[in-house]
């Protein structure tokens, strides 16, 4: 998968080389993204300030996380229950799965952590668990 200035990502066939997906809907470049474990899902992050879970299948966005202040990038954990943000705005949030409704397979905002260098969490989102 790749980001753009323009915005958008892309899923891409590695045997073809070919688009099998585009992700439309940012306001601004899209800085990051990263796959579930399964690749069922894709997360991108912006300039936009928000991040969003895309199915990788179809390119439908499934949610929009919104709440910092700047650039946000994002990552998976292991299974996928949580995801990282990470921003400018120097907060890192950890949005987890809703445990109450997990058919809707939505993220609610669990934990905000303040005052959160970004160097400090380009490190940690590359070893998130």
């Amino acid at each position: 998968a790749s980001g753009s200035e323009d915005g958008t990502a892309r899923i891409w066939d590695t045997v073809t080389g070919g688009c099998t997906a585009i992700m439309i809907g940012h306001m601004a470049g899209v800085c990051r993204v990263a796959f579930s474990a399964d690749d069922v899902e894709l997360v991108t992050g912006s300039a936009d300030m928000t991040c969003r879970v895309w199915r990788v299948e179809t390119g439908e966005c499934l949610q929009v996380l919104s709440g910092h202040r700047g650039v946000v990038l994002a990552s998976y954990n292991a299974d996928a229950s949580m995801i990282l943000t990470i921003s400018k705005d120097n907060t890192c949030r950890i949005w987890c799965r809703d445990k109450y409704n997990k058919s809707l397979l939505e993220y609610v905002c669990e934990y905000i952590v303040q005052n959160h260098s970004l160097k400090h969490s380009l490190l940690m989102s590359d070893h998130f668990p």
